[in-house]
This record gives structure tokens, sequence and C-alpha cells, in this order.
């Protein structure tokens, strides 16, 4: 028989999962220079923006597409990467370039998203998101971060920085 903590752990594992097939896949296609990686980075702080309006309220979204699809679509280490390439080899405003787009772009981009939520909640008629069928060991996990020691599932929570 399985604990309850084990089955608490495997299908978080799995929402996380679904999401993070999706982003990487996307990131595979994407892998194709500093455009790329701009292009993915941006992507997932228009996401994470638009998610930071329902991060109490819709635990199993923030799994998918927080820390499933957007931890497997972003990338720090690819960025970084590329500005010690474009340091080193000889290509400053190259390196510039890439660290104010994918800085200033990100901002914008993670407020864009952000602003656009909380709009598209607040049209009329709209109520405001809630959680549908949620399971009890989802809102525990959510709410306390369970007996498995990784805290409350926030957007991006493990997903940056990791690749």
């Amino acid at each position: 028989m399985m604990s309850p903590l084990l089955r608490r752990e495997l299908e978080a594992l799995l929402w996380v999962a679904a999401g993070a097939v999706a982003g990487a896949l996307l990131r595979w296609h994407w892998a194709h220079g500093w455009h790329g990686t701009l292009l993915a980075n941006l992507l997932g702080a228009l996401v994470l923006g638009a998610l930071l309006p329902l991060q109490k309220s819709r635990p199993r979204t923030l799994l998918v597409l927080g820390v499933g699809f957007c931890g497997s679509l972003t990338t720090f280490s690819t960025w970084m990467l590329e500005l010690v390439d474009g340091l080193g080899g000889n290509q400053p405003e190259q390196a510039l370039v890439v660290l104010g787009a994918n800085l200033i772009g990100g901002l914008i981009a993670a407020c864009l998203g952000q602003t656009l939520m909380q709009r598209w909640c607040r049209r009329p008629g709209r109520r405001p998101p809630h959680v549908v069928s949620q399971s009890p060991a989802l809102e525990r996990i959510d709410r306390e971060g369970g007996e498995t020691g990784h805290g409350p599932h926030r957007f991006g929570a493990g997903g940056e920085g990791h690749h």
C-alpha cells in the first residue's frame, strides 16, 4: 500500500511532468542561438507574470505551467553561457544586447502577463479564479508543503536555474 506522503509527491510530480514535457520540447525547438534563449525566457516571464494573480487559487495550474512548463522552458545557464561567449569572443555589444534584452524584456513581459491576467479576472461577468476539483492532497501540498520539506509550490519553484 502506498503511503499518503508518497501519493502526494507522485501526484504533484505528475502535474509538473505534464507541463515540463511541453516546455522542454518548445525549448529544444528554439535552441538556436541567443534569439531562441531570449524568446524562451520572455515567454516564460510572460506566463509566470500571468500566474502571479493565481498563485493562491490554482495550485494545479501553478504546478503544470509554472514549475513544469516554465521551469523546463526558461534557461538561466544558457543565458549566462551566451553572455560569456559574447564577452570572450570580443563581442561585448552582443553580450550587452543579450543582457539587456533578457533583463528588461523579462521584466516587461512579467508585468504584462500580470496586468493581462488581472484585467481578464476583473472583466464584467467573470468571477475570480477558483480551484476546480482540487484534490485534498494538492490542497495540502499547496498550503503547507505537506511533509515534503519543499514548502508551498509557487510558480518557478525549483525550475529556474536547474538547466
